[in-house]
């Protein structure tokens, strides 16, 4: 089982994360579109200057992101339908 460190809000994220990791950004929307080729699930940035584009990620173990629109919200580890 993957070790896990509480974040400043009190959410769980991997151990050694930083505290960036992408899935934590306040601006992230995780949902599902069938119309996509790359998937059902799609990651999209709210932000202001990117809403609606694709998350620049990335979601991969406990890389952080470089993104420099990122700022901590909770955690998006549930699929908004």
């Amino acid at each position: 089982m993957e070790a896990m460190e509480t974040d400043a809000a009190g959410g769980a994220m991997p151990a050694g994360a930083g505290g960036r990791l992408a899935i934590a950004c306040m601006f992230l929307r995780r949902t599902i579109d069938s119309r996509r080729l790359d998937g059902p699930v799609v990651t999209l940035c709210t932000h202001p200057v990117r809403d609606g584009f694709d998350c620049v990620g990335p979601f991969m173990e406990d890389l952080p992101t470089a993104c420099g629109l990122w700022e901590h919200g909770t955690p998006a580890w549930r699929i908004d339908t």
